[in-house]
């Protein structure tokens, strides 16, 4: 178990350090692109379709069916507009909400095998991994996927199975696409 003020310090540093990330490339597609970044960032590729779901609902028999998308993240993004009062900017705010918990959790994993430098390291890598920067800035589901398929497997390493089995039903509704991926992580009895 990690001494608790030393993973408060490194939980300190992965928050600031993906608040820093965040703003240099929010500044960075404000300098290329221009115009309003919510915009940018809640109305491009599947976004629409999330928000789009937040606000109406799913759409059946229609040319674009939306529910190929899994209702978890437009949940979240219902949930967050009652406080917020807007759709597009509460999609940023989950999205972005969500990157910082899953890089949190995935330092929560990776201190089950490496110690507090090695941890905060690969949680850093993971954090600012180009693709992982982008999902997290762009209103989509998989900052919400990752954080509870992080746990579903920090929760299934630590044999907390009933908390394993919650994580990964919301993993599920955040995403589709994890039905095809079981636990890989699983211990062997020999």
């Amino acid at each position: 178990m990690p001494d608790l003020h030393e993973s408060q310090r490194d939980t300190v540093r992965i928050i600031m350090a993906m608040i820093m990330i965040k703003l240099a490339s929010l500044a960075f597609i404000h300098a290329v692109v221009g115009g309003s970044i919510l915009e940018q960032l809640s109305t491009k590729w599947d976004s629409v379709y999330y928000v789009g779901i937040a606000q109406n609902g799913y759409s059946a028999g229609s040319v674009t069916a939306n529910y190929a998308f899994a209702p978890g993240y437009p949940s979240l993004i219902w949930l967050a507009s009652l406080a917020v009062g807007n759709d597009l900017l509460s999609a940023a705010i989950v999205s972005n909400v969500f990157s910082v918990l899953a890089v949190l959790a995935f330092y929560r994993l990776s201190r089950m095998y490496f110690g507090p430098l090695g941890s905060l390291c690969a949680s850093l890598a993971f954090g600012f991994f180009p693709t992982f920067v982008t999902y997290g800035l762009v209103s989509y589901s998989e900052p919400v996927y990752l954080f509870f398929a992080i746990l579903a497997v920090y929760f299934f390493l630590n044999a907390r199975y009933f908390y394993t089995g919650v994580t990964s039903s919301l993993a599920v509704l955040s995403g589709y696409a994890s039905l095809l991926s079981p636990l890989s992580s699983c211990r062997s009895s020999s």
